[in-house]
């Protein structure tokens, strides 16, 4: 992977970064892929799986000799019958979550009951992250109007350079993978008259699904009649 070019880390400081801070982005872009090798995962927990049928077999087959084995295996690390499986079920659950749906009952800084959507897997998704982390970690504001810092700074690093057609790709992409991946669920007690209840369920490629409930505000008489309308055309 390669970091920030002569050019990224001169435009970088013209919008105020100094040398350390230049740098730190050039490691985000050296450390962190743009995109993640999810297939790598599953080939992982599919080797991990067979291993285990294995080791399974070979201890009813022969449980002299799996002791012998189990013996030095103690020797080197901590061993237990169902390691393989472990590890393999560890993978799985990391590799639904990267698929793009989480969700996380409580929010640790608001204290809030929240449903958060993401979409990890997507390109750049990590480095969003950490530049903007970075970018909140100097104190600075994360604005999203086109003539922001902000997203002049995305820009620089992700596109290799500004372009005002860059400013824009980012915009929609920061908007995409944060700005809307929050939604506060009301309480029984405390629901407003003005939001509407909706349940949802995400289908996922292995089967499971996952819930949620998600708030949205009230449609009006005039939305309602839109609403029939678009139906009955389509």
């Amino acid at each position: 992977m390669v970091g920030l070019s002569r050019k990224q880390k001169d435009e970088l400081k013209s919008i105020g970064l100094d040398e350390s801070q230049v740098q730190a982005c050039s490691r985000v872009l050296t450390q962190i892929p743009s995109e993640m090798d999810l297939k790598a995962i599953k080939r992982l927990s599919k080797i991990l799986n067979q291993a285990q049928s294995t080791f399974d077999h070979i201890r009813e087959a022969d449980p002299h000799f799996y002791g012998e084995i189990e013996q030095q295996l103690h020797k080197k690390m901590e061993w237990s019958d169902t390691l393989f499986s472990k590890i393999s079920e560890t993978l799985e659950d990391v590799h639904e979550q990267k698929q793009g749906v989480y969700v996380s009952e409580l929010d640790l800084f608001t204290s809030k009951q929240v449903v958060r959507v993401t979409t990890p897997k997507s390109r750049d998704y990590r480095r969003y992250e950490a530049l903007t982390n970075l970018w909140c970690s100097w104190g600075k504001a994360v604005k999203t109007s086109k003539e922001s810092e902000f997203l002049s700074f995305l820009t620089i690093c992700l596109k290799g350079g500004f372009s005002f057609d860059g400013v824009a790709s980012v915009r929609t992409h920061f908007r995409r993978y944060f700005l809307g991946q929050t939604i506060d669920i009301a309480s029984e007690g405390n629901k407003d008259d003005n939001l509407d209840m909706l349940g949802i369920e995400i289908k996922l490629k292995n089967g499971k699904a996952r819930s949620a409930v998600l708030t949205v505000p009230k449609l009006n008489n005039l939305s309602k009649d839109i609403r029939k309308l678009m139906n009955k055309r389509s």
